[in-house]
C-alpha cells in the first residue's frame, strides 16, 4: 500500500500559482507554490515569497510524503526563502543601502561555503547570526550584549522564528568567552572580506 499524502503537502507536490504582493509597487505577482520567486504583473520586478508554512516544516513523515527528490527541492526552496527574508528584515531594521545588502549576500555565501565542511552546525542559526552581527557591529545596537540580544529577538520574532531558535542565535551572536560556541569561528570568518582574510 502506497503512502497516503496529506493535504498540507499538495501545494508543493502539485504546484499552483499563488499571488504575492510586490514590495515595490503593491501590485500582484504570480509565484508558483514550489518556487521562491515570481514576476510582478504591474512593474515587472522580481518578487520573493518570504514566508510559507506547511506540515512539511515539522512532520516527521515529510520526506516520505514528498519523496526524496521533491523533499530536497522543498528544503532548497525554504533555504532560499529564509535568506531572502533575513536580508529583507535586516535591510529594514538597519536601514541598509545597496552596498550593505551586497555585503550581506557575500557574507551569507561565505558562511554557506564554510558550513559545507561542518556537519554539526545548524546553518539557519549561523546565517541568522551573521546577518545580525553585520547589522550591529560598529553601531549603537552593538554596544552591549544586552542591546545585541534585543535586536536579535526583535528581528527574528518578526519573522516568526520559534523561541528556541532565537535563543540559540542570541547565544552565538554575543558568545560567552567562558563557554565558547564552536560555530562562533564560522560566523567571524564569514564576516571577513576576502582581502581581510588574505591579510592575516
Amino acid at each position: 500500500m502506497g503512502f497516503k499524502r496529506c493535504p498540507g503537502s499538495s501545494a508543493f507536490a502539485q504546484p499552483r500559482i499563488e499571488i504575492v504582493k510586490c514590495p515595490s509597487c503593491g501590485g500582484d505577482a504570480e509565484v508558483w507554490s514550489d518556487e521562491p520567486t515570481g514576476t510582478c504583473l504591474g512593474c515587472g520586478c522580481s518578487v520573493t515569497r518570504t514566508t510559507t508554512q506547511s506540515c512539511l516544516d515539522w512532520c516527521k513523515y515529510s520526506r516520505e510524503c514528498l519523496g526524496d527528490e521533491k523533499y530536497k527541492q522543498y528544503q532548497t526552496l525554504k533555504a532560499s526563502m529564509r535568506k531572502q527574508a533575513l536580508v529583507a528584515a535586516a535591510t529594514d531594521r538597519f536601514s541598509w543601502g545597496k552596498r550593505q545588502q551586497n555585503e550581506a549576500w557575500e557574507a551569507l555565501e561565505r558562511a554557506e561555503q564554510l558550513l559545507q565542511t561542518q556537519d554539526d552546525a545548524d546553518p539557519n542559526v549561523v546565517l541568522a547570526t551573521v546577518m545580525i552581527r553585520l547589522g550591529c557591529d560598529g553601531t549603537p545596537s552593538g554596544s552591549s550584549i544586552k542591546a545585541v540580544h534585543a535586536v536579535a529577538r526583535e528581528l527574528l520574532e518578526s519573522l516568526d522564528y520559534p523561541s528556541g531558535f532565537v535563543e540559540k542565535v542570541c547565544k552565538l551572536v554575543a558568545p560567552d568567552s567562558s563557554d565558547p560556541d564552536p560555530d562562533a569561528a564560522t560566523v567571524q570568518a564569514a564576516m571577513l572580506r576576502p582581502s581581510e582574510n588574505e591579510g592575516d
